[in-house]
């Protein structure tokens, strides 16, 4: 892989990074969640997603399991959401999110950590 093309792919990954943080700071600072912002850090995830994969760079191989952490903390979150038979969640549901949410958060802030940002 040419540096210019790894260059390319850190920009990417760590503005998506930088977005899914911005999104989660919202969410925690107002209490709520909606389908929006949800399409919204999902988008960010498939962004930094799409940087990362293939890519066998040490920038990447750092935070590997982190990635892996919020990729699969926001599927859960997402499988509970849809799995859901009324828009509102139930107590249960609620408490699970936001400890998938707190998770996805814990990864981007060490991601975040690796690279110098915070």
């Amino acid at each position: 892989m040419e540096e210019k093309e790894i260059e390319e792919r850190l920009q990417k990954f760590i503005a998506a990074l930088g977005n899914l943080g911005s999104l989660l700071n919202g969410v925690f600072q107002s209490g709520r969640m909606d389908i929006k912002v949800l399409e919204r850090m999902n988008a960010a995830i498939e962004e930094m997603e799409k940087a990362e994969r293939g890519a066998d760079i040490e920038e990447f191989n750092v935070v590997r399991e982190d990635c892996r952490a919020v990729y699969y903390n926001f599927n859960a979150i997402v499988s509970m959401i849809e799995s859901q038979e009324s828009r509102f969640m139930d107590n249960a549901t609620m408490k699970a999110v936001n400890i998938f949410l707190k998770n996805v958060n814990a990864s981007v802030v060490n991601i975040a950590s690796a690279y110098g940002m915070v």
